[in-house]
């Protein structure tokens, strides 16, 4: 019997010892890590790591908490900062890097003296966030940033559990004209997201539509311009800055009057006071599947107004109308260059010449190269050298190609 118990103390010793190397094992391949991320978790988020946002035209509020292990000497530093980040990046680390990420969180100072259990364990309470609208395609991780002992600097580490970020199945109920959204003079936000084609044939601007959606208007002047706003296209689980929006306008019998694919603007001629017409707006864009998050609205151009630039190359042509009480010779344009989307702030020596005798045309030229801008006109009355008309900025990037060497 005690032959028994000897062998049985033995097993269970040794046992013990076993799991103490294990243990140990893993004490050393994080001991110098100083901090380890044990759990990470979302209120409401699903069992599958889905977190769903109902209203993308709303701000979402989210609630998240998080424990912490501390592996190192006590005298070395203890604090820690935890951020919620919202990302579609589509690497597993340094979400910095990607222009998507976002911080949705206030950043949670973590003092040393905070950690329990002889200063390893750290338990936060629920902590708040908000997820801005419109983020509906990337997912939900969690930063923890702290004093790496062994590297001897700071480093930012991320949560292996990450929160896909979903939405309801039919998102949008203007997929077809006959679910068209009233137009406004507010801008009114709006997505892309699962839309289908339509049976109507491609307007002349458009090629491979695979995601327009709908909106009406009632004529109130026989032209109106209906313009985009805060337009951003997602895919490949990134975002993009400058693709295209199509825009085409359909009279009440579906008949296709105009589109526009460049300018994230244009304006219906010609129309009807009184007559029901339909704006159809989609992505154009080589790639398949894209996303689009705007706003749009609808105003009618004022008596002054210029209501499109036109580009032949770097060559430039103002269309714009006018109080015909002011004579044409007394009207003058008034261009202007809008600072790059890419590349420098500044406009690295593009200047513009007067074209020949034609008073509303200019051309651009560049010194440098390599840049690109945007460029802008509005209506200026000669006699008393006053603008009479707001700017009309043309959204397509002027690019201006690096010299040859």
């Amino acid at each position: 019997m005690r032959k028994l118990m000897s062998i049985k103390m033995y097993m269970r010793i040794k046992m013990k010892n076993i799991l103490m190397l294990a243990l140990l094992l893993v004490f050393d391949k994080t001991a110098a890590a100083n901090m380890v991320l044990v759990s990470f978790e979302l209120n409401g988020a699903s069992s599958d790591r889905k977190f769903m946002v109902n209203n993308l035209h709303a701000p979402t509020s989210v609630d998240f908490r998080f424990n912490l292990m501390k592996y190192s000497d006590p005298s070395s530093p203890g604090d820690c900062y935890v951020t919620l980040l919202y990302t579609e990046s589509p690497e597993n680390n340094n979400f910095e890097s990607h222009p998507s990420t976002i911080e949705i969180s206030p950043t949670k100072h973590v003092l040393k003296s905070e950690f329990a259990s002889h200063g390893t364990i750290y338990q936060s309470v629920w902590l708040p966030a908000i997820l801005p609208a419109y983020r509906f395609s990337g997912k939900i991780v969690l930063r923890y940033r702290f004093f790496h002992s062994a590297q001897d600097k700071e480093v930012s580490w991320y949560s292996t559990v990450k929160y896909d970020v979903t939405t309801p199945a039919s998102p949008i109920s203007n997929d077809d004209y006959t679910g068209a959204i009233d137009l406004s003079s507010t801008f009114i936000a709006g997505m892309t997201m699962t839309a289908t084609q339509s049976s109507q044939a491609e307007p002349a601007c458009g090629s491979g539509i695979d995601d327009d959606v709908w909106y009406k208007f009632t004529a109130t002047s026989t032209s109106h311009l209906i313009s985009l706003s805060d337009v951003s296209f997602h895919f490949n689980g990134g975002q993009h800055g400058t693709p295209l929006a199509g825009i085409a306008i359909y009279n009440s019998n579906l008949g296709y009057i105009g589109c526009d694919n460049v300018n994230q603007k244009i304006t219906a001629t010609s129309l009807v006071v009184g007559q029901t017409y339909y704006v159809r707006l989609w992505t154009a864009s080589i790639h398949t599947n894209v996303r689009m998050t705007y706003k749009i609205a609808i105003s009618t151009p004022g008596v002054n107004s210029v209501t499109n630039i036109l580009a032949s190359g770097h060559l430039f042509t103002a269309v714009f109308a006018h109080d015909p009480t002011i004579p044409l010779s007394d009207i003058a344009i008034e261009w202007s260059l809008v600072p790059p989307a890419i590349g420098e702030a500044d406009h690295y020596g593009i200047e513009m010449h007067p074209w020949g005798n034609n008073p509303y045309q200019v051309f651009l030229t560049s010194s440098d190269g390599d840049v690109a801008t945007r460029i802008a006109a509005r209506l200026k009355r000669i006699s008393t050298n006053t603008p009479i008309s707001s700017w009309f900025t043309r959204n397509a990037l002027i690019w201006f190609d690096p010299p040859i060497e």
